[in-house]
């Protein structure tokens, strides 16, 4: 609904920790519901060394892929299953 409302012209900025917004904007770019210039994902972590944002601009793909996502990107999901699979 998000998608299809953005493609309507409504603007959204959305903070989120839910890898399910994040999926469903890569499903709508694979389903062509959204045009990947019609979306940005950013990337927001902590440089230990000076203490400062780092910001990460990280483009959606045509077919709905982030290309070389950084580290920590949407990976609880596969960090939980290692665990409950004993790895």
């Amino acid at each position: 609904m998000i998608c299809k409302s953005a493609k309507a012209g409504v603007q959204f900025i959305i903070e989120t920790h839910s890898d399910h917004i994040i999926n469903g904007l890569l499903v709508a770019t694979k389903k062509g519901i959204i045009n990947t210039d019609d979306s940005k994902v950013y990337f927001f972590d902590r440089d230990i060394k000076t203490h400062a944002t780092q910001v990460t601009d990280l483009p959606v793909l045509p077919g709905g892929k982030i290309r070389k996502p950084p580290k920590g990107f949407f990976d609880q999901k596969d960090l939980d299953m290692r665990a409950l699979m004993g790895f």
